[in-house]
């Protein structure tokens, strides 16, 4: 895809925004109130991609957001005292002295490397692409934002060839994967967009991406970019789509999750996911159930980890909660629906909880099994009344 600042550019370029903030209505079907975390516990970060906080900051809270990502161009105190009464971060490149020296300055929470997606081939001034940026621009780019300011992090958002490396979108630097651990170098946290219904991919391509990017990273904060919309044109995801994307990319080792939320054509709307009132619900939910579990996603792996065996493919990870629980977050990333069985090693007989539903599940001997339907997403929750000897 196209690096998305520069769509976004061509369209603020022709006053596209101007027509859309005169129809920008809230969300139908969204939460009224962001999920409350508590002080004490971890909060996942979840962002949307390069809006306007004067429209929409509170719309996105109330589906749970808890940042903005991205707005280099025209960022105004306005902007900040927006997101500061919403409560909701930002990570952008606008390290402008007056916005750092107004009041609310400290929504800023970290800084967004430039340019975006350096890993793609890059748009020539008199048209045509040529190679990459060069990672030592970046690590440059790096250690002028550290010293400019040491006290915030830096993220760095890389492409599609994140996840699918033979992508020729990447021009002469195809194949060149040896860049990305020099990338990594230019960053605090890594993220990378792939969206997979839009550009005709299975949804697993983002578990490759995360994957991958954790390879190159050496350890460091992993965001994935999901889709939401219908962003050309031609296909956008189903709510249940997004949910498996998004899910996918926690169970791979994501921890964070930014939604892109714009329609390009046939007309621009910068806010699609919340003018989506099925799409708007589903995050509201979703991101809901992300924070409830934060503290449990965020743990380290379980090493004994449940084994699943199903027809199809289904991807899972298992974390130990607090008091004895045990978690196993599971995704069906295909059309096609399956019955899966879960193997909990040193587990006995006990009762399964689907966290989100009203269903529960019979345990033998460590052995569950339930049904998922194409692009099924399931979280369960055993608790100590299982009789668990984990």
């Amino acid at each position: 895809m196209a690096n998305r600042r520069r769509r976004l550019r061509e369209l603020l370029s022709i006053g596209a925004v101007l027509l859309f903030a005169a129809a920008v209505t809230g969300p139908a079907g969204a939460a009224s109130v962001p999920p409350k975390t508590g002080k004490a516990r971890p909060v996942f970060p979840l962002g949307v991609w390069d809006q306007t906080p004067e429209l929409n900051a509170q719309n996105y809270a109330n589906i749970g957001i808890t940042q903005f990502v991205g707005l280099s161009d025209g960022l105004l105190r306005a902007s900040l005292a927006a997101l500061a009464a919403a409560h909701l971060h930002l990570v952008t490149d606008g390290q402008s002295p007056a916005v750092l020296a107004g009041p609310d300055a400290g929504v800023i929470s970290a800084w967004l490397a430039d340019p975006d997606e350096p890993d793609d081939a890059q748009e020539r001034p008199g048209g045509g692409y040529g190679p990459c940026v060069d990672p030592a621009t970046i690590i440059a780019e790096y250690k002028r934002l550290k010293a400019a300011d040491p006290t915030r992090p830096v993220e760095l958002g890389l492409g599609r060839g994140v996840a699918d490396v033979n992508w020729g979108g990447r021009g002469s630097c195809t194949d060149d994967t040896a860049q990305y651990p020099q990338y990594a170098r230019g960053a605090d946290i890594l993220s990378f967009d792939v969206y997979p219904v839009n550009e005709g991919l299975p949804l697993d391509i983002v578990a490759t991406g995360v994957d991958n990017l954790l390879k190159w990273d050496g350890g460091k904060p992993t965001w994935a970019d999901i889709e939401t919309t219908d962003i050309d044109g031609t296909a956008g995801p189903t709510p249940a789509q997004t949910r498996a994307e998004t899910w996918l990319a926690i169970i791979h080792g994501a921890t964070g999750i930014t939604y892109f939320c714009h329609i390009f054509t046939p007309s621009f709307d910068e806010a699609g996911c919340l003018h989506n009132p099925a799409m708007a619900a589903q995050l509201a939910k979703q991101n809901a159930l992300i924070q409830s579990l934060a503290s449990v996603i965020l743990t380290a792996p379980d090493v004994k980890g449940a084994k699943v065996s199903s027809a199809v493919r289904v991807d899972q990870m298992t974390r130990k909660g607090h008091h004895g629980s045990y978690y196993v977050f599971a995704v069906d990333p295909e059309p096609h629906p399956a019955d899966a069985t879960f193997t909990i090693p040193g587990a006995r007989n006990g009762t399964v909880t689907v966290i989100g539903t009203s269903r529960t599940l019979h345990m033998t001997r460590g052995v569950f099994t339930d049904h998922f339907r194409g692009y099924g997403t399931h979280l369960y929750r055993l608790r100590p009344s299982s009789r668990l000897t984990l």
